[in-house]
């Protein structure tokens, strides 16, 4: 049996609520501790597991578990205790169960690296606290996993496995790359116009703002797709507004996972736009791949969203804006062929690194919960 701490209520819509979800399908009689009740209904995935919140303190941000109700089922449970970072709370707790219950076994997710001092300064401090006690990171590429060692943890103690889909989106990915080999042609022709896609919540590091201003310099070679919601998502309306560029861009807001996997597979490209390291992987990126769509993310330093989708054909965006994407954009509307070779380089390496078939095995070779 394996418990899971984290902030949020799985599974969302976030790396680190997917995350939790996957690893709690795949370990049976699993149970899920969060310090946030759940912010969307209905849930996304099904669940089949328990999942309960406990009672916290807040604080400006910081959320405090305080020691009544469901906190004491988390406490005096023997089972391993697998906490998902950045939250400082989650640290908090596991290192004091730690040191209260010895024998019990733990381990931490490192997801993430954060940007801002506040932010570095607690990652400086949980770095050298789990360096400290010898927990047991895992963390989800090899570009954190050397980042993690850079700042001080030992090389055997970070373990790597990648995020992965959840069994019905692998599903439905495979069928819509069955029917985009029945439907596409050889050769995508140069007159036709690239489908862009972006996935996700829709908040200002996430920088769709560059997509829409660089399918706007590309016009009229390139369609951009939004899917998703969130507070930035008025602002971007208006850019789309005053470029002139409706025709081009399109918002569909929230979607179905069905919606959502029909939607790539009429994509030629997802772009991950993110500009700073809170965005360390893109599992949006995986849904495209798995579906034969290449994945286009910015190069970011502590972030291995490039090393994701990280094919021989795909050209390097490694300069933030609007400019530099479009630049990129143009090799393909300039060598159509191109596109097509990235797209099933993107498909095989989902199918020989990121497959659950294959997670699945990585997971249980990690020894955790054994």
């Amino acid at each position: 049996m394996l418990i899971q701490l984290l902030r949020e209520w799985p599974p969302g819509f976030g790396g680190v609520e997917r995350t939790a979800h996957e690893w709690a399908e795949a370990f049976k009689h699993s149970d899920i501790f969060c310090l946030a009740s759940p912010s969307v209904q209905p849930d996304p995935l099904p669940v089949a597991y328990g999942r309960w919140c406990l009672p916290i303190l807040r604080i400006a941000k910081l959320r405090i578990p305080l020691p009544i109700g469901s906190f004491w089922k988390l406490v005096l449970s023997p089972q391993h205790l697998h906490g998902h970072l950045p939250s400082p709370a989650v640290l908090f707790l596991v290192l004091l169960l730690q040191l209260l219950q010895p024998r019990r076994s733990f381990s931490l997710h490192w997801h993430a690296f954060l940007q801002g001092w506040a932010n570095r300064a607690y990652q400086l401090i949980a770095l050298k606290l789990l360096r400290w006690r010898q927990l047991t990171v895992i963390t989800t590429s090899p570009v954190l996993k050397q980042a993690l060692i850079t700042r001080g943890l030992k090389a055997q103690q970070v373990l790597v496995l990648a995020c992965c889909l959840s069994a019905p989106g692998e599903a439905l990915a495979s069928h819509m790359h069955e029917n985009r080999k029945i439907c596409s042609a050889p050769v995508k022709i140069s007159s036709n116009p690239i489908n862009i896609v972006c996935i996700g919540r829709l908040d200002s590091y996430k920088r769709i703002d560059w997509v829409i201003k660089a399918v706007v310099l590309c016009r009229p070679h390139f369609r951009l797709v939004i899917i998703g919601d969130g507070p930035d998502r008025a602002r971007l309306e208006s850019l789309v507004s005053d470029k002139c560029a409706d025709q081009f861009c399109k918002f569909l807001g929230k979607l179905s996972e069905a919606m959502k996997f029909e939607a790539l597979g009429k994509a030629d490209l997802l772009v991950l736009a993110s500009h700073n390291c809170h965005e360390a992987f893109g599992i949006a990126q995986l849904e495209a791949m798995a579906c034969g769509v290449p994945a286009l993310a910015l190069a970011c330093p502590n972030s291995g969203s490039t090393w994701v989708s990280n094919v021989p054909s795909m050209p390097i965006w490694n300069q933030p804006g609007a400019e530099a994407l479009a630049d990129v954009l143009r090799t393909f509307s300039a060598d159509p062929k191109l596109l097509k070779l990235a797209a099933q380089q993107a498909k095989d390496r989902y199918d020989n690194v990121f497959c659950r078939r294959l997670w699945q095995e990585q997971l249980l070779s990690l020894g955790i919960a054994n």
